[in-house]
């Protein structure tokens, strides 16, 4: 970019929320999560955070960002934006009906959904995903 130089530093954090308190709390275990570097901007949260903290359900992301300019003096300057996330829970204690249980690729198969409850609210859709 034109009056920027490489000395732009990109910092995710991530916080979650204490129900409780009502107060973000910085989370530090990165074994959980990768930021690639200081001069990346890719920002990486492994799936099993959400297993491991299942009690944990809002979460935020925080980006912060320092761009050196070097136009008529070398000054740094600072901005940070945020995205907040809830965790989505899969429903609960219903069955699927597959038919028939034994084909191929070409052949047609029913599948029924009955009694699934989301804990997180009234379940929208289902979709269903095949696998070879």
């Amino acid at each position: 970019m034109i009056g920027c130089d490489s000395g732009s530093e990109y910092k995710f954090n991530l916080l979650m929320l204490n129900s409780t308190t009502n107060q973000w709390s910085l989370f530090t275990n990165s074994s959980y999560f990768y930021n690639s570097g200081q001069f990346n901007t890719g920002f990486t949260v492994l799936k099993n955070l959400f297993s491991d903290y299942s009690s944990q359900i809002i979460w935020k992301v925080e980006l912060v960002v320092n761009v050196a300019l070097n136009l008529d003096s070398n000054q740094t300057f600072q901005g940070s934006t945020s995205v907040q996330f809830f965790v989505n829970f899969p429903p609960l204690a219903g069955v699927c009906i597959i038919t028939p249980t034994v084909g191929n690729t070409t052949d047609i198969f029913n599948i029924i959904c009955n009694s699934w409850t989301d804990p997180d609210g009234s379940i929208t859709k289902y979709a269903y995903y095949g696998m070879k």
